[in-house]
C-alpha cells in the first residue's frame, strides 16, 4: 500500500473507523460509498478489505495514487444510488461496515473551473460531480418558475427562494446565465446570514439539485443496510440539515421496524481540536446504525 502526503482533511476519521471495527474479532469487509481521496479507506484497510466507490473520475485517480489496488481494495467509478448493484458485481455482499461521507470534497471547492465556489467568477457554472447530465447553468436557464422555487426553498425557505428565482428569470430573459459571476449577480439581492456569503445557500441548493444528492441518498441508505451482515454497521456523515434529517428519519424507521438499532441517540460531532485544524468539520454530523 502506498500513501502520499495528505491532500485532504477527512472529517471524523477516528470516530468512523473505531465504531465500524469495534465489534470485529477478524479482518472485516467494508464499503466506502464516497471514496473521495481515500481518507477513510486508508484507515479501514488496516482492518480488512474495502470496496471504494466515487462518481468523480478525478477523485478516483487521486485515490488510486494514494492506495495501490490489490486483493484488499477495489475501485469503482459509480454513483452510490447504484450501491447494491455495484457491490454485488464486486462480490461485496454481507459486509461488516459501510460509510458515507456526504457532500463534496474541499478539492471540488478549490477547483477554479468547475463552478462549486465563488473564487473564479469567470468559471462555467457547472457543479456536476460526475461530469454527466445537466449543468447548474442548464437548470437555471431551462426550469419553470415553480420548479426553480422548489429547488431553492429546500435549503433557503420560500421567501428567499422566490427572491432569487425572480432575479434569475429576469436575467435569463436578457442573456443566459453561464458563469459563477452571472449567478452571484442574481444572488446579490439576498440577505446575508450570520457570517455566510448571501449566495452560500443558493449555491448549495443548486449543487444539490444538479447532482440529485437528496434523491440519491434516499435510494442508497436502504441498499447499504441490505448489504450489511447481522451486526454490521452503517456510518453516515452529513454536512447540512436536509441530509441529516433524511439520515435521522431512516435510522429511526429502521429501529422502529426492528431491522436495526441506532448506536448513539445524539449525533456525533467533531472535537474542538479537529474543528480548529479543519474548519469544515464544524458542520459535520455523524450517525451510526447497526443491523439486527
Amino acid at each position: 500500500m502506498v500513501i502520499q502526503t495528505k491532500i485532504h482533511e477527512t472529517v471524523l476519521l477516528n470516530e468512523v473507523v473505531q465504531v465500524l471495527v469495534a465489534y470485529l474479532k477478524y479482518q472485516g469487509r467494508f464499503i466506502d460509498a464516497t471514496l473521495g481521496t481515500g481518507g477513510h479507506t486508508l484507515e479501514l484497510l488496516k482492518h480488512g478489505s474495502v470496496l471504494g466507490i466515487d462518481q468523480d473520475p478525478e477523485m478516483i485517480e487521486i485515490a488510486r495514487k494514494r492506495v495501490t489496488e490489490s486483493n484488499e481494495f477495489k475501485f469503482v467509478c459509480g454513483n452510490f444510488k447504484d450501491l447494491r448493484k455495484i457491490a454485488l458485481n464486486s462480490n461485496f455482499d454481507q459486509v461488516d461496515g459501510v460509510v458515507f461521507d456526504l457532500g463534496v470534497s474541499n478539492l471540488h471547492f478549490a477547483s477554479l473551473t468547475r463552478g462549486f465556489s465563488f473564487v473564479n467568477k469567470k468559471a462555467a457554472l457547472d457543479m456536476r460531480i460526475s461530469n454527466r447530465g445537466l449543468t447548474a447553468a442548464d437548470l437555471l436557464n431551462s426550469l419553470r418558475r415553480d420548479h426553480l422555487v422548489d429547488l431553492f426553498q429546500q435549503v433557503m425557505g420560500k421567501k428567499q427562494a422566490v427572491i432569487v428565482v425572480e432575479k434569475v428569470l429576469a436575467k435569463r430573459k436578457i442573456d443566459p446565465i453561464r458563469t459563477v459571476g452571472d449567478f452571484l449577480e442574481t444572488c446579490g439581492v439576498l440577505q446575508a446570514k450570520k457570517n455566510l456569503n448571501p449566495a452560500t445557500l443558493a449555491f448549495l441548493a443548486l449543487r444539490i439539485a444538479v447532482n440529485s444528492e437528496i434523491d440519491n441518498l434516499r435510494e442508497s441508505l436502504p441498499q447499504a443496510l441490505s448489504l450489511l451482515k447481522k451486526g454490521g454497521r452503517l456510518g453516515v456523515i452529513s454536512f447540512h440539515s436536509l441530509e441529516d434529517r433524511i439520515v435521522k428519519s431512516f435510522f429511526r424507521e429502521m429501529e422502529a421496524t426492528h431491522l436495526a438499532k441506532v448506536l448513539y441517540k445524539k449525533v456525533l460531532t467533531a472535537s474542538a481540536e479537529e474543528t480548529y485544524e479543519n474548519p469544515k468539520a464544524r458542520s459535520a454530523h455523524l450517525r451510526f446504525l447497526e443491523k439486527i
